[in-house]
C-alpha cells in the first residue's frame, strides 16, 4: 500500500498570510490528500471571508466548527463586552450571508476511519467548544482522557489551546494538538502531518515563522473593531 499523508491544523483565526504560507509549504513538500481543521478560522484575523473561501472550497479540507464560528451562526451569550459584538457583527458583514450559511452546515465534531482505527476531530471538549480541555485547567493526565471515554474512537485530534503542538499516549488512546496555525505571539505557524499506511501513522509536527507585517497593518486597514484588545490578547503587542 502506499504512504498517504494528511494535515491537522487548527485556530486559522481568519489570517489569510499564515493559510497561505502553510498552502505553499504542502504543496513545496508534502503531497496530502486531506486537510483536518479543526474550527475557529474565522474570526479575530483582519481575513474572513478570504479564510472561509479557501477551507470551504479546497475539497482537502474537512472542517468542523471551533467557538469562533458557532459564535457567528448564534451571538455567543458568553462575550465580554459589546466590543466583541461589534467585531462578530464586522465580520458576519466580511463573510456575507451565503458564507455564513455554509458554515450553519458544519459540525462540531467528526469521526474519521484511519485504517482499523477511529479518529476524533473537535475543536475543544466533548461537549463544549468555548472551555479549555481539562488538561489546560489544571486537571491530571486521567481526568483529560476520561473526558473522550465511551466514544470509541483511538485518536483525538483538538486545537483551541494555542499551545505549542503535542502528542499525548495515555491508554489506549493518542491525543494530538497541532497548535495554532493563525494566531500566535511568536509569529510561528504551528500544524501536524500524518503518514499512513496500512500497518501505522506516524506524525510529525512542523513550526514555520513567518513575516506577520501585512497581518498587523491590516488590522489598522481594515479597521477591525477591537483590534487593540485582540492585538493584546491574542499576540503580545501592547497599543
Amino acid at each position: 500500500m502506499k504512504k498517504e499523508k494528511f494535515a491537522i491544523v487548527s485556530d486559522i483565526h481568519a489570517n489569510i498570510y499564515a493559510l497561505n504560507v502553510f498552502m505553499e509549504y504542502l504543496e513545496n513538500r508534502y503531497q496530502v490528500t486531506d486537510i483536518l481543521n479543526l474550527g475557529d478560522f474565522v474570526q479575530i484575523g483582519p481575513h474572513p471571508k478570504e479564510v472561509t473561501e479557501i477551507v470551504l472550497s479546497d475539497k482537502r479540507f474537512i472542517n468542523i466548527l471551533g467557538n469562533n464560528e458557532i459564535a457567528i451562526l448564534k451571538r455567543d451569550p458568553t462575550v465580554s463586552s459589546e466590543n466583541d459584538y461589534a467585531h462578530q457583527d464586522w465580520t458576519i458583514k466580511q463573510l456575507g450571508s451565503d458564507l455564513v450559511s455554509k458554515l450553519g452546515q458544519l459540525s462540531k465534531s467528526n469521526i474519521l476511519k484511519l485504517n482499523e482505527k477511529k479518529a476524533l476531530m473537535i475543536h475543544s471538549r466533548p461537549f463544549s467548544t468555548t472551555s479549555m480541555p481539562l488538561l489546560f485547567q489544571g486537571k491530571s493526565l486521567d481526568d483529560f482522557a476520561k473526558d473522550y471515554d465511551g466514544m470509541g474512537v483511538d485518536y483525538v485530534f483538538f486545537g483551541h489551546t494555542h499551545s505549542q503542538a503535542y502528542i499525548n499516549y495515555h491508554d489506549d488512546k493518542i491525543f494530538i494538538n497541532p497548535g495554532s496555525l493563525g494566531c500566535s505571539k511568536e509569529s510561528i505557524i504551528s500544524f501536524c502531518v500524518a503518514e499512513i499506511d496500512a500497518l501505522s501513522i506516524t506524525f510529525s509536527f512542523e513550526n514555520i515563522r513567518y513575516d506577520d507585517r501585512k497581518l498587523m497593518g491590516d488590522f489598522v486597514g481594515l479597521n477591525v473593531p477591537s483590534r487593540e484588545r485582540i492585538l493584546q490578547l491574542f499576540y503580545g503587542i501592547e497599543s
